[in-house]
C-alpha cells in the first residue's frame, strides 16, 4: 500500500511539472532579469544597513582614540567614516554612474532597479528637507 502511495505521489508531481508547457530561452532570460532586480535591491539595502553600522563603529573608534591615542590611530575612525558615507549614499551613486558609463538612453533602469531611485534607502533625506 505504501508503495502505491509513493508511485501515485511521484506521478502527480511529474504531471504538474510537465503541465507548465514549453519554456523558451527568452522566458528563462526574462525570469533571470526579474530575479536580478530583487538581488540589486537586496544589495542596496544591505549597503545602507552596513553604512549605519560603520558609522556607529566609527563613533566608537573616535572615543577609543580619545581615550588612548597611542593604541588607536586617528586614521582608523576617519577611514570607517568614509566607508560609512560611501555605503549610505550608494543608491544615489548608481544611477549617475550607469548613465556616465552606458549613456542616458538606457531608460529607467539602473543596476536592475527600475523606476525612481529616490524610493530606495538613503534617498529619503532629500524628501525630508522639504518638510523642514
Amino acid at each position: 500500500m505504501r508503495r502505491m502511495v509513493n508511485i501515485l505521489l511521484l506521478g502527480l508531481t511529474s504531471a504538474a511539472a510537465f503541465a507548465e508547457g514549453e519554456v523558451g530561452l527568452g522566458q528563462i532570460a526574462v525570469g533571470l532579469l526579474n530575479q536580478y532586480r530583487y538581488f540589486a535591491q537586496l544589495i542596496l539595502g544591505t549597503a545602507f544597513i552596513a553604512g549605519i553600522c560603520f558609522f556607529i563603529a566609527a563613533l566608537f573608534k573616535f572615543k577609543q582614540h580619545k581615550d588612548n591615542p597611542a593604541q588607536v590611530t586617528i586614521g582608523t575612525p576617519f577611514a570607517m567614516l568614509a566607508i560609512s558615507v560611501g555605503l549610505l549614499f550608494l543608491p544615489g551613486f548608481i544611477k549617475p554612474t550607469g548613465e556616465t558609463l552606458f549613456g542616458a538612453d538606457i531608460g529607467n533602469m539602473s543596476a536592475g532597479v527600475s523606476g525612481d531611485i529616490s524610493k530606495l534607502p538613503g534617498a529619503e533625506v532629500e524628501t525630508l528637507r522639504d518638510f523642514v
